[in-house]
């Protein structure tokens, strides 16, 4: 048995008006006979945005609650639950992502309203010459 694909991209697939795949193939063998075969199929293009609602059980939180049960449904099942990354501490526009480029060695690092890189080391040696390696 034989077996191929033809990709169609889902753009094409959503634009269909009846939404309807039809095929025909004919095949001619070495000894001169020749077959056909056709087929057709329907077919549906999800385009909803997935839903989730989430159900805080506790109702009454308060400062002193160290857990509480939270519950989301899914209108569809998810592939790839990730976190938010919302939550993660933000840098002050003014301070440098990293240190500036510097060759490895002795010198000083800036601590205070300056600060170029917090090393545990450099936070128990402050404003002393160290070694540091990047």
């Amino acid at each position: 048995m034989l077996g191929f694909a033809i990709a169609v991209p889902g753009a094409d697939l959503s634009a269909d008006g009846d939404k309807t795949i039809a095929a025909s193939i004919t095949t001619t063998d070495a000894a001169g006979n020749s077959g056909s075969a056709s087929d057709s199929e329907g077919y549906t293009v999800d385009t909803a945005a997935p839903s989730v609602v989430v159900d805080i059980v506790d109702t009454s939180l308060n400062s002193g609650d160290k857990v509480s049960t939270v519950t989301f449904t899914f209108s569809d099942a998810p592939e790839r639950l990730r976190p938010d990354r919302r939550h993660r501490r933000r840098r002050n526009a003014e301070r440098p992502r990293r240190q500036p480029d510097r060759p490895e060695g002795l010198h000083r690092h800036f601590h205070g309203e300056r600060r170029f890189h917090r090393h545990r080391q450099c936070q128990r040696r402050r404003r002393q010459l160290h070694q540091c390696r990047r």
